[in-house]
Order: structure tokens, then C-alpha cells, then sequence
């Protein structure tokens, strides 16, 4: 993969308007602007560079345990700190609670079931949300992406066109299925309907220079203008919003001139943002506060918590998964006859 890219800024654009989305909804603020109501876009835009980031490490090196070394501690141990967090201060916001509470939070959590365990006692009962972080829904996607990821790939490599049609189709037959029945909407959103977004992330790793770029800027202007076009349902919506991404994505992450970052906290910009919210407004700080002021503080807090997690927990594991994956020996095919 070509080191200039704007990968990393991509990821920390989608985090922040997460934050935005929730700075604004969780309060009630309610205001109108795009930029409030963009984690829909940019949460799907995490899928499809997970898709692509994940699928060129398979194929850089294509070893089970490797691979799942690098994946482990990519993203569990931030994950882990975070939750484990998240439990001290519940417990201490609530004292009288038996520790029995924190053990089934910690073990659901622990495991990416964060819907069986969102919080710990009453506390956040008053809530919109009843969930210290509700952002972690789409940390269980990407970890059942990262364990069929290798089965995937060996169909992939092998009909790259056809399966990932199937794929992307299936997805959005998925979402329409949801849509049609009435189903919980949750559902709609969990890994088959989102699968359709890793897809094209996969066609982005192996097709990514194949297209002019005056052709991925048409497309992804006409993608812009579809919503105007159309009456969006929720499967159109996904629809809508994959293509965009298709065109986008490949244009500003490798045709545009790259934009180099000291840190990426895109992950602990989006693990750490929503307790935080979520704890201003249990404390009615927020009620006394505009939307602007809110934010400011959000993203302040934000962006402390990020680095201090990246330099303290991230990057540390990054290096010990990826030195672990250098010991493990590749799997060498057995000799024909």
C-alpha cells in the first residue's frame, strides 16, 4: 500500500462528526445542521476502510495467527481500558451497588455484548440512552468481520468480482428483509447489513488505481445529489450513502495530496467521547450550556482522553501485536506429490 495516503485524516473526520452527532443528540439540542447528523456517513466510512485496511493485512501476510495477533491487540486492549473505566465509575457513582453488577457488565462487555450489559444499576435509567457508551455497538461488527474475514478472503481471491457482488447484494437484501418485516431496527444495522460497506472496502483494496480520477469526482457528486433525487427508505439510504462512499473515498484517501498526522486517536476519539457526554448530561451541565459551548468541552475533554490513550495504551499494544505476529512463522504450503 502507498505510504502517502489521507487514511488516518479520513478516519479522524468520521470520528469527530460521530461526536458532533452525539454532542448534539444526546442533550436534545436538536439542531438542523448536516454537520450534526453526519455519523450515519461517517460511521459506514469506518466499515469500508476497516474493509480495506483489513483485507491488504490478510494479503500482506496471510497467516491465521499472525493475523489475529495484529487484530487482537489493535483493537481490545483501548477497548478493554475503556470499559473497564466506564465500570470504575459507575461503581463509585454508585456505592450501594453489589460487585455482582460490575461482574456481568464486565463479562458481557468484555466480549463486545455490550446490548445485554449497556450500564450498571439505575443510574443512567432517566437517560434518552440508557448506555454508559453507545458508541460501542459497532465494535461487535467489526469483530465478526476481523473472524470471517480469512474464510472471505479465500473466495475473494479467487472470484473477486462475483463474491463481492454477492456480498454487497445480500447486504442491502438484508436491510430491505428488516425493513419490509418491520423488524427491530437494530437488527437491520448488525453485520450482514453492514457488510455491503467491508465489500466495497475490499473492492477498494483491489481496484483502487483502476479508475480515473475525474471519474471518481463525478461519481461521487452525482452520489451527493442522490437524496434529492429520491425518496429515501432505509435500504435506499444505505444504498446512497455505500456509493457516495465508493467514489469518495478512493479520491480523497489516495488522489488528493496526503496530509500527514503525528498520532492517529480516530479509535480513542470515538471510544472515549460518549461517557463523556453522557455524564454531562446526567449532571444537567449541558441544560446550562449552548450547543457550542457543549461541544467545545466535549471535544476538548475528547481529544485529551484520546492522546493519553494512544500514547499510554494503543500505541504500546500496536507494537507488542505486531512483534508477536513477526515471531509467528508463516505457514508454508505442503510440496505437491
Amino acid at each position: 500500500m502507498p505510504r502517502g495516503n489521507n487514511l488516518d485524516a479520513l478516519r479522524l473526520i468520521f470520528a469527530w462528526l460521530v461526536v458532533l452527532a452525539h454532542a448534539n443528540e444526546l442533550p436534545g439540542y436538536g439542531a438542523a445542521s448536516p454537520l450534526f447528523h453526519a455519523s450515519g456517513l461517517a460511521v459506514d466510512g469506518f466499515f469500508v476502510l476497516s474493509g480495506f485496511l483489513v483485507f491488504q493485512s490478510w494479503i500482506d501476510r496471510p497467516d491465521p495467527r499472525a493475523y489475529a495477533l495484529r487484530r487482537f491487540f489493535r483493537i481490545w486492549p483501548a477497548y478493554a481500558v475503556v470499559v473497564l473505566a466506564q465500570c470504575v465509575l459507575l461503581m463509585a457513582l454508585q456505592p450501594a451497588l453489589p460487585a455482582a453488577e460490575a461482574g456481568r457488565y464486565l463479562a458481557a462487555n468484555a466480549v463486545f455484548l455490550n446490548f445485554l450489559a449497556p450500564s450498571i444499576g439505575p443510574l443512567l435509567d432517566g437517560l434518552p440512552l440508557r448506555a454508559i457508551n453507545g458508541a460501542l455497538w459497532t465494535l461487535k461488527i467489526e469483530a465478526g468481520f476481523y473472524l470471517i474475514l480469512p474464510m472471505l478472503a479465500w473466495a475473494i481471491l479467487r472470484r473477486p468480482k462475483l463474491t463481492l457482488a454477492v456480498l454487497v447484494l445480500a447486504s442491502l437484501v438484508w436491510v430491505a428483509l428488516w425493513n419490509r418485516a418491520g423488524g427491530p431496527a437494530v437488527l437491520m444495522h448488525q453485520l450482514p447489513g453492514k457488510m455491503h460497506l467491508f465489500a466495497l472496502g475490499i473492492g477498494l483494496a483491489l481496484w483502487r488505481d483502476q479508475v480515473r480520477t475525474p471519474v471518481l469526482a463525478l461519481g461521487a457528486i452525482v452520489a451527493a445529489a442522490l437524496p434529492w433525487l429520491m425518496t429515501l427508505d432505509p435500504t435506499l439510504a444505505q444504498a446512497q450513502r455505500a456509493l457516495l462512499l465508493m467514489f469518495a473515498l478512493p479520491l480523497i484517501g489516495f488522489r488528493l495530496p496526503a496530509v500527514r498526522l503525528p498520532l492517529d486517536i480516530s479509535y480513542g476519539v470515538y471510544l472515549v467521547h460518549f461517557p463523556l457526554i453522557q455524564m454531562a448530561v446526567l449532571h444537567g451541565w449541558t441544560a446550562r450550556m449552548t450547543l457550542a459551548e457543549t461541544t467545545a468541552a466535549v471535544a476538548a475533554a475528547t481529544l485529551g482522553l484520546a492522546l493519553i490513550l494512544n500514547l499510554a495504551v494503543e500505541r504500546p499494544m500496536i507494537r507488542l501485536g505486531r512483534h508477536l505476529a513477526r515471531r509467528t512463522p508463516l505457514v508454508e504450503a505442503a510440496p505437491a506429490g
